[in-house]
C-alpha cells in the first residue's frame, strides 16, 4: 500500500513538474515493491524530464528485465539513449577541439620562441579584440608553418585605428599599407583627402607601449623600411608583441609628424 501511495504522489509531482520529487518517490516505491510497474515507468519519465539521460537509460534497462517488450519503457529507453549518446559524442568532439587548440597554442608558443619574438603584457591604454591571436596560416601546429599576426595600426594624428586580424609574417609593411590604403577602395572618413596612402605612410613601432625604462631606451622612434616583413620587424631588439598583437604607429611627413617626434624626445 505504501508503494502505491508513493507512486500516486509521484504522479501528482510529475503533473506539477516537480520531477525531482517525482523521481525520489518512484525510487522509494520501487524499493518497497520492485515489481510495481508504475514506479518504474514514472521514474523513467521523471529522469527523462530531468535530462538525466544516462540514468534514465539504466533505469529503463532494469525495468525491461521484468517487462521485456513493454512499448512505453522501450520508447523511454530509446529516447534517453539517443540523447545520452548524442551528448557523449558532443563531449568527445569538444574535448578533441580543446586538445587541438592546446596543441596549436603550444606550437605557436614554440614557433615564437624559435623566432625570438618578445612578448610584453597587454596595455589597458588600448582595447584589443578578444579573439586576437597569433596562429599558423595553414592551421597546422607542427611549428613549421607561416605565422599570422594580428596587427593594430595607430593613427595618432586623427585618433583612429585599423585592426588587421591575420597578417602573414611574410607580408611586408608596403603590403600592409597597400591593404589599408587600397586606392581602388573608398578611403576612411578621416582620410577623405587620401593624405595617408601607400606611398606617404610612415611606419613606427609603437614606443608608447613599452613599460620599462630599458625597453624604452631601445625603442627610439625610427621609420621602418616598408620593404621589411613582419617577421623582420619583430626581429628588431626593440620590437615586441603587446599581448599577442603587433602595434604599429602610422604617420605621414608633415607638421604633425615633426611635432610627434619632438614630443617623444621631450618626454625622455
Amino acid at each position: 500500500m505504501l508503494a502505491v501511495l508513493y507512486t500516486n504522489r509521484a504522479a501528482a509531482d510529475f503533473h506539477l513538474k516537480n520531477y525531482g520529487s517525482c523521481y525520489k518517490d518512484c525510487a522509494k516505491a520501487k524499493q518497497l515493491k520492485p515489481d510495481h510497474y508504475r514506479a518504474h515507468e514514472r521514474g523513467a519519465r521523471a529522469l527523462l524530464s530531468l535530462e538525466r539521460h544516462a540514468d534514465c537509460a539504466a533505469w529503463c534497462d532494469e525495468a525491461l528485465n521484468r517487462w521485456v517488450a513493454d512499448p512505453e519503457l522501450l520508447r523511454l529507453s530509446s529516447q534517453a539513449r539517443a540523447v545520452a549518446e548524442a551528448s557523449a559524442a558532443k563531449a568527445r568532439r569538444e574535448a578533441a577541439v580543446g586538445r587541438r587548440a592546446e596543441r596549436q597554442l603550444a606550437g605557436v608558443a614554440a614557433a615564437l620562441a624559435r623566432r625570438g619574438v618578445q612578448i610584453r603584457p597587454g596595455t589597458g591604454r588600448l582595447e584589443m579584440p578578444d579573439d586576437a591571436k597569433v596562429e599558423f596560416a595553414a592551421g597546422d601546429a607542427d611549428g613549421n608553418g607561416v605565422l599570422r599576426y594580428p596587427v593594430l595600426l595607430l593613427y595618432p594624428e586623427f585618433g583612429q585605428t585599423d585592426f588587421l586580424r591575420g597578417v602573414d609574417e611574410t607580408a611586408s609593411l608596403a603590403e600592409v599599407a597597400a591593404t589599408v590604403f587600397d586606392p581602388s577602395q573608398p578611403p576612411a572618413a578621416w582620410n577623405s583627402a587620401k593624405a595617408y596612402n601607400p606611398d606617404s605612410a610612415l611606419f613606427y613601432l609603437d614606443c608608447s607601449s613599452t613599460s620599462d625604462s630599458a625597453a624604452t631606451s631601445k625603442a627610439k622612434p625610427e621609420t621602418l623600411d616598408k620593404r621589411l616583413t613582419l617577421a623582420q620587424v619583430l626581429k628588431r631588439p626593440e620590437a615586441a608583441l603587446t599581448g599577442s598583437v603587433l602595434l604599429l604607429t602610422v604617420l605621414r611627413a608633415g607638421p604633425y609628424h615633426d611635432r610627434w617626434l619632438k614630443e617623444w624626445w621631450d618626454s625622455q
